[in-house]
């Protein structure tokens, strides 16, 4: 969990601290094992909804898509992009 989530700060501000304690207050025998893991996070992901949110929906929900919204959602994108990173763009 904390190399998957290295990047994310509300991780480390919420959820790291009381994670590292269960690590070592339980043994691993209640835990489940590393293949029950990655087939339960497969049948999530089997049943879940791929929507789109903010500047991509602007160009998938149109009734006729066209190039007037994909530069609508392009210049959205650039312009959150510029507010989270404080005028810089990044890949």
């Amino acid at each position: 969990m904390q190399e998957l989530s290295e990047h994310n700060h509300l991780y480390g501000s919420y959820v790291k601290d009381d994670l590292a304690r269960l690590q070592y207050q339980h043994g691993l025998k209640y835990w489940p094992s590393l293949s029950e893991v990655v087939q339960a996070v497969g049948s999530d992901a089997e049943m879940a909804e791929v929507t789109a949110n903010g500047p991509t929906a602007a160009a998938t929900e149109s009734r006729k898509p066209g190039r007037s919204d994909f530069v609508k959602a392009f210049r959205a994108r650039i312009d959150d992009n510029r507010v989270r990173e404080c005028g810089f763009i990044n890949g």
